[in-house]
């Protein structure tokens, strides 16, 4: 992620606090354009410009990173933890996190259960499930 200075620090700071304020309910750029006082148009061009990634795939992805600890410390069921995220669908969690992390959610519960095995190269995303 680039600096945040000049005009537009104040606007994307107002974005980032939005949408982690908000990570466990659906985010719209509309949402995120309001929360900002700015077009839908620009602020994806300035935020694009200073993280690399539009708004929407941004809040999509912190949605994802702090899924994780929900998967590394609880028994909760997938579709559970989707909704609790904003995922309307768990087969929509399921295909964001596979293409974030390169493993479903699944996949990564069962290597954070067996870290001593990920290590050792025993256990990988392919032979998990073999696991459980």
């Amino acid at each position: 992620m680039n600096s945040v200075e000049g005009p537009f620090s104040d606007t994307f700071q107002r974005t980032i606090e939005y949408i982690e304020k908000n990570i466990k309910n659906n985010i719209s750029l509309d949402d995120l354009a309001k929360a900002s006082y700015m077009s839908k148009f620009h602020l994806s061009r300035v935020f694009q410009s200073i993280t690399g990634y539009p708004p929407i795939e941004y809040a999509r992805a912190r949605k994802l990173t702090c899924s994780l600890n929900e998967l590394i410390h609880t028994d909760r069921k997938i579709s559970d933890i989707a909704q609790e995220y904003g995922f309307d669908h768990e087969q929509s969690y399921i295909r964001a996190f596979k293409r974030h992390f390169g493993m479903t959610p699944a996949q990564f519960r069962c290597l954070a259960a067996y870290p001593e095995l990920v290590h050792d190269a025993m256990v990988t995303p392919d032979n998990c499930d073999l696991m459980v």
